[in-house]
């Protein structure tokens, strides 16, 4: 036979098979591991252009802002973020991504400061354009999806809070990535918040204690993550009955916070979980020093946030519950005015934030002999507390009992 070169390939091969099966293994092995690292390379420069294109885009918002302009005042975060949505249609590089990403920070920013109405469109416009450009199991389409889910409770959407979880939750339970657990996280924090306002609230506390669990396992216990975590610990046992468990929760989660923003400024968060603690206290009864700390927590959320931002919402109310126990009728109905004002102005009119109001305010009245006025509000609670968590709730009854005394101190005793 001529000595080709098939001809030899086929000897040699035959002669020598156990390095030839090795070397083909290495060679296999290797074009693989090329494969993949050529992926995770691609990948990473996409990662990188966009967040390059990201980085561009804010900045340049700040560039363009003329240090030299005659103004008396240098431009405020929303006129910023305005330029922003008004700017976003020319954003250059990165593709579709990109986009997606300044529209849910945008949006993000716009919740952040209490302003709804601007933010929801932004957040619904991210969520189209990333399921038709980026399709449903993209990462950026899971967590503007997630990003909306605190619009809709504050609204009181909770058939549409429950829709989103069912279909992001068990691919996220799956995941493996770092953000994607981060995602998982988010979902997950948005399951315990939607037991809490459906009343299951010893379910509430277990998720809570899976999050907690979960965020010490990623991060570690000193992170801004963990210390969310423990601050939804406590909101969960606020719930339960047991005072004194939901303060010492609520006082733990307030001192990891403090140590993970520091105290020389009052940090969002750390007001957050101040908020918790003073509420905690009125609840064991130590009524003056809730309603003190409660006021401070207030005046710092107003200059942080602003006057009108939602969290006012949370810590006015409270500060009128405890006010009401002190014998203090006119600064618990400011509070619960101030709160009913915000919540109606942000929340849907049968959601359960409008509701709480409603019946905060409503006690106040009642407690002040202003029946007719009470009995209004608090049928309107009773209404909606029943039809969200059952006429038979613990807090539903509250509001029944509190509007037929309003009747029978207005004289309608039938």
């Amino acid at each position: 036979r001529d000595p080709s070169l098939g001809y030899r390939c086929a000897k040699f091969v035959r002669r020598n098979r156990v390095m030839v099966g090795a070397g083909t293994a290495v060679m296999a092995a290797l074009a693989v591991g090329l494969a993949t690292t050529a992926w995770q390379a691609r990948v990473a420069h996409a990662e990188q252009q966009r967040a390059e294109a990201v980085k561009n885009f804010v900045s340049g918002l700040f560039t363009d802002a003329d240090p030299f302009s005659t103004r008396s005042k240098a431009p405020t975060v929303e006129a910023l973020l305005q330029t922003a949505q008004q700017r976003l249609d020319g954003a250059a590089g990165g593709g579709p991504a990109v986009r997606v990403e300044l529209l849910e920070m945008i949006a993000r920013s716009f919740y952040g400061m209490g302003l709804f109405d601007r933010a929801e469109p932004l957040f619904v416009q991210a969520i189209a354009e990333a399921q038709r450009e980026l399709g449903e199991q993209h990462e950026l389409t899971q967590r503007v999806r997630l990003s909306m889910l605190p619009v809709h409770r504050f609204r009181g959407r909770r058939a549409e809070i429950k829709g989103e979880l069912d279909a992001l939750l068990p691919g996220l339970r799956a995941a493996r990535t770092p953000a994607q657990r981060e995602l998982l996280l988010e979902a997950m924090t948005a399951g315990v918040h939607l037991a809490i306002d459906e009343g299951r609230y010893a379910q509430a506390r277990d998720e809570a204690a899976e999050v907690l669990a979960l965020a010490t396992a990623v991060h570690g216990e000193l992170h801004a993550g963990t210390a969310d975590a423990a601050l939804l610990v406590a909101s969960a046992g606020h719930f339960l009955g047991d005072a004194q468990a939901a303060l010492d929760a609520a006082i733990r989660a307030r001192d990891l916070l403090l140590r993970v923003h520091g105290r020389e400024s009052p940090h969002a968060k750390v007001l957050d979980g101040r908020f918790m603690v003073g509420r905690a206290l009125g609840n064991v009864g130590r009524f003056a020093e809730a309603r003190a700390e409660l006021v401070d927590v207030l005046a710092q959320v107003q200059q942080v946030l602003g006057a009108e931002a939602p969290m006012t919402a949370f810590v006015a109310n409270d500060i009128a519950r405890f006010a009401l126990e002190l014998g203090d009728e006119p600064t618990a109905l400011r509070h619960a005015q101030m709160t009913l004002a915000v919540a109606t102005r942000d929340a849907a009119d049968d959601s359960q934030t409008v509701a709480m109001a409603r019946l905060q305010l409503g006690r106040a009245l009642l407690a002040m002999h202003r029946s007719e006025e009470a009995a209004a509000l608090l049928a309107r609670a009773a209404q909606a507390i029943g039809a969200a968590r059952g006429a038979h709730s613990p807090l539903a009854i509250d509001a029944t009992t509190l509007h037929a005394a309003a009747l029978a101190q207005a004289g309608r005793r039938e």
